[in-house]
């Protein structure tokens, strides 16, 4: 049984207090509620559909688990997008694209399968969708 201040939590996104009865029972109401508890599961999911998205889109995500690490951190329920630029932009340097991609856009930067930048990104957004369970 959970003390008395732990049998409720106050989920952000969602429209109420949810009252809890357990570890498992938060963990279910807030993923109804849409949010992932537990950074290691962002990232896991987060990961899946990096690779999900390279594959179908036939490039190579540059593996960057700092990044990851980040925007697992500012999303409850992770959700990864596809985004492209002009591919005018490749004539700059890659330092500067590579900069502001991870450190100002806060993306993925996508890339060719021998190892040069490519006009592709992915971004991890918070979902608004409530996962059906």
């Amino acid at each position: 049984m959970l003390p008395e201040a732990a049998r409720a939590a106050t989920v952000f996104l969602g429209s109420s207090d949810i009252a809890v009865k357990s570890l498992a029972d938060y963990e279910k109401k807030l993923r109804q509620n849409g949010v992932m508890c537990g950074p290691s599961n962002r990232q896991e999911k987060i990961a899946k559909e990096l690779d999900t998205h390279a594959k179908r889109g036939s490039y190579r995500i540059h593996e960057d688990a700092a990044l990851r690490k980040l925007v697992a951190y500012l999303n409850e329920y992770p959700t990864v997008i596809q985004g492209a630029f002009d591919p005018a932009f490749l004539n700059l340097p890659d330092e500067i694209l590579v900069t502001v991609m991870r450190d100002h856009q806060i993306v993925f930067r996508g890339g060719e399968e021998n190892g040069e930048l490519a006009p592709h990104f992915l971004a991890v957004i918070m979902s608004t969708r409530i996962p059906k369970d």
